[in-house]
């Protein structure tokens, strides 16, 4: 059976704040295969960009971080400064959600692309700026001599989103992170990124972690997806399924807010309430001050979670006794 590429599992982040720890993640369980490409979702504050930075080991020095992140059989939260570099970049590449505040404003475009193939593949200068320029031209910019010798500031937010990705890929990692990599840019050129993406992906065969709140770029980039609601995952399926047959009330809330260009058009239903504080969370299930589902044990005692099917697992008290209606009734 084949192992997974990256396996996290019972991840838990806390962020120290006026002396008391406030838990960001609690108990995050999710695995990413080789080749396949994963969605995380949810809506901001969810902890989704927590859980990108804990695996790139890029978290802030006042948080503390348990559990266990392996990635091809290494957990990474046990490797020393030095280990970590040697797969950040390497085996492992993020691109950020803002190039602005992720590229150096003063290192020319083709030394910021260049420096994971001088750190991981020992190359000459030349040899360095004939990879560089492929990669330029591999993410669709038309001018890469000249792109190579100048500043992000000189660049529109696409160009710079392209430079994100080639910088990424300089060194063909075995798993991608993206956080958010569209937000910023109009639907046309967000289109032609995520299309630059799914063929990256194929033709090197990269896993993908796609973390983002935008289910419509959910259904054309990824197999599965994992919802995520404050600090949890409370759903896991494929994508099909997330979209036909969701389970989880939140997710169910998600998916029915998006609006529909066919059939008879009404008006959006959306989420009430807003997402809880890290400081006052919930005692049972997060999403029950916002559920209209909820009973009395979903506000005293947090759910397990568990597989409905091969294809979906889900944490929700209704989801459980659902299930146990259905086990009585075949038995």
């Amino acid at each position: 059976m084949e192992k997974p590429l990256l396996d996290i599992s019972n991840l838990k982040v806390s962020f120290k704040s006026d002396g008391t720890y406030l838990n960001a993640l609690s108990g995050v369980n999710l695995s990413i295969y080789p080749g396949e490409s994963v969605a995380l979702v949810g809506e901001s504050g969810c902890g989704k960009s927590v859980t990108s930075l804990s695996i790139m080991r890029l978290l802030k020095a006042n948080a503390k971080v348990e559990g266990q992140i392996s990635f091809n059989g290494k957990n990474l939260l046990s490797l020393g400064t030095k280990e970590m570099r040697k797969i950040r970049g390497q085996d492992v590449s993020m691109i950020f959600q803002e190039p602005m505040s992720a590229l150096n404003p003063v290192i020319r475009i083709g030394d910021q692309i260049g420096e994971p193939l001088f750190l991981h593949e020992k190359l000459t200068k030349r040899q360095i700026k004939t990879r560089v320029l492929e990669l330029l031209r591999l993410v669709g910019i038309a001018r890469p001599e000249e792109i190579y010798r100048e500043y992000i500031h000189q660049l529109s937010g696409g160009m710079r989103q392209r430079v994100m990705i080639a910088m990424a890929m300089a060194c063909k990692p075995k798993l991608i992170i993206a956080d958010e990599p569209t937000t910023a840019l109009d639907v046309t050129v967000q289109a032609q990124i995520l299309d630059l993406l799914r063929n990256l992906q194929k033709e090197n065969n990269m896993a993908l972690l796609l973390i983002t709140h935008d289910l419509g770029v959910v259904s054309e980039m990824c197999e599965r997806a994992a919802v995520m609601y404050a600090g949890k995952i409370v759903e896991e399926s494929t994508v099909d399924t997330l979209f036909n047959d969701p389970r989880h009330p939140y997710t169910k809330g998600l998916i029915s807010s998006i609006p529909k260009l066919e059939g008879e058009r009404n008006r959006l239903k959306p989420i009430p309430g807003n997402v809880p504080s890290l400081a006052n969370m919930p005692q049972g299930c997060r999403f029950a001050p916002r559920c209209e589902f909820a009973m009395e044990q979903c506000i005293h005692q947090e759910p397990s979670y568990m597989a409905i099917n091969k294809k979906t697992s889900v944490g929700c008290w209704l989801e459980r006794g659902n299930n146990d209606d259905r086990s009585t009734a075949t038995s």
